[in-house]
């Protein structure tokens, strides 16, 4: 039975599930195929570790290419795992099914401004699901994976610190809807760098380069309506290490909505350089 593999729930039932891993960069690609073992795994070219082998290697645009797939191989359900960069639209060569995805991509712009990633993947997911495909996210299937509440590890934050962490967390209401960016930096009540499209580990080196004094907090939450299907927000123990070098000296993340990738090797990054990891 290719492409099967049984589950188990908290309740201690088992069911039957049919996985295809659509497989980005980092770690998390790997973590969800050692717990979905034999699952079929879908790479685009650039966008995949080598060491994750692909069943079906393709480029963005192949979408028909993609269903076909999928059907061939009996799947029903679809996880999302790892990093890809967006793509440029203007320089996909889509195929038929491509060309139709595209085209509602495009139906979904304003004014030919593109859509934000939160309106482009709820676009891409609707797609998949319209086409009999269930889209799962990471966290449905490694149940540990979400962040807890309160501090983790050694490190403990002081009260400015904690001052920090709750002007990041106002912040966040603000300008969360407007789908700019998961994380930010706060330093004694200011924010000095926010996460655009270059993306959290270069917000911190950037937030490195304009701290005033003891370095900041890096605040990473989930922003509202985002889909966490396809795009959680999450950290590892390279964010320890980006946060470490930037001078960043503590992480706080939305209990419940934050990945923590390998999360014993991010207490464990955290303790050894004196970074504070909470939960919020």
């Amino acid at each position: 039975m290719d492409g099967l593999r049984l589950v188990g729930r908290n309740d201690g039932e088992y069911f039957m599930t049919e996985y295809a891993v659509i497989a980005g960069k980092g770690n998390l690609p790997g973590l969800v195929l050692a717990e979905l073992g034999n699952a079929k795994v879908i790479c685009f070219e650039g966008e995949s570790e080598p060491e994750v082998a692909a069943d079906l290697l393709t480029r963005f645009g192949r979408i028909g290419q993609i269903l076909e797939f999928l059907r061939g191989n009996n799947i029903k359900k679809i996880v999302f795992a790892g990093a890809m960069q967006r793509p440029d639209i203007k320089n996909l060569s889509p195929d038929a099914e491509g060309a139709k995805l595209l085209a509602k991509i495009l139906a979904g712009s304003l004014f030919g401004k593109g859509l934000g990633d939160d309106k482009l993947l709820s676009v891409i997911t609707k797609f998949l699901e319209d086409k009999g495909f269930e889209v799962v996210g990471v966290q449905e299937v490694l149940k540990n994976i979400l962040a807890g509440k309160g501090v983790m590890g050694k490190v403990q934050p002081d009260a400015l610190q904690e001052e920090d962490i709750k002007t990041g967390m106002a912040v966040f209401e603000k300008i969360g809807g407007v789908d700019i960016g998961q994380s930010l930096v706060v330093e004694d009540g200011v924010v000095i760098a926010v996460e655009a499209v270059e993306g959290t580990a270069a917000m911190i080196a950037r937030s490195g380069l304009l701290k005033k004094s003891y370095g900041g907090v890096l605040v990473k939450f989930k922003k509202p309506g985002q889909n966490d299907k396809v795009d959680m927000p999450s950290i590892g123990a390279d964010t320890v290490a980006q946060a470490a070098a930037a001078g960043v000296r503590g992480i706080a993340i939305e209990a419940g909505e934050v990945l923590m990738i390998e999360k014993a090797r991010i207490i464990e990054a955290a303790d050894a350089a004196g970074v504070f990891v909470v939960g919020v």
